[in-house]
C-alpha cells in the first residue's frame, strides 16, 4: 500500500532510517555509506545525514579507513523504534524566536504546538513497544 506523504506523522527521515537499521543488522559487517545507499535506494549525502544523527544518538558506530564505515553499535533486539524516531526527528523549534503576523495565528500556532507534542509523545510512547528485530521478523518468510 502506497502512502500520502501528506498523512505521515513521522519526520521523513524516520522511514529512511529504519531502513538502513536493518539493512546493517542483516549485513552484520560495517559498510561504507555507498554500499547502504545502494543498497536502500537513497542519496548517500542524503543518507550521511541520516547516520549521523544515529551514530549521535548512539544507534550506530562508525569506523574510519579502508575496513571502516557504519555498523550497529548493539543488537536489533535492543534498539526500540523509538530511539530511531527521537534520534532522527530533528530540533524542537523556538516558537517564540518566529514572528507571529497576528494574534489569532499565535494562537492557532499554540494551540497546534500542544496538540503535535502529544502527537508525538504518543508516537514515542507507542514505538517503544517494538525493536528493529520485530520488524525484521515480519521480513522473514515463514
Amino acid at each position: 500500500m502506497k502512502t500520502n506523504r501528506t498523512y505521515q506523522i513521522e519526520p521523513p527521515k524516520f522511514r529512511k532510517a529504519v531502513h538502513i537499521l536493518i539493512y546493517l543488522a542483516k549485513d552484520g559487517a560495517f559498510q561504507s555509506s555507498a554500499t547502504i545507499a545502494c543498497s536502500v535506494q537513497s542519496h548517500a549525502t542524503f543518507l550521511r545525514r541520516i547516520l549521523a544523527l544515529l551514530a549521535n544518538a548512539g544507534i550506530v558506530e562508525t569506523r574510519e579507513g579502508r575496513e571502516g564505515g557504519y555498523g550497529l553499535k548493539t543488537s536489533p533486539d535492543r534498539i526500540s523504534l523509538a530511539e530511531v524516531y527521537m534520534a532522527v526527528r530533528g530540533e524542537e523549534h523556538d516558537c517564540a524566536a518566529a514572528e507571529a503576523a497576528c494574534e489569532q495565528t499565535e494562537m492557532l500556532d499554540s494551540a497546534m504546538d500542544e496538540i503535535m507534542l502529544e502527537a508525538d509523545k504518543r508516537m514515542q510512547e507507542f514505538l517503544q513497544g517494538y525493536t528493529l528485530a520485530d520488524l525484521m521478523e515480519t521480513l522473514t518468510p515463514k
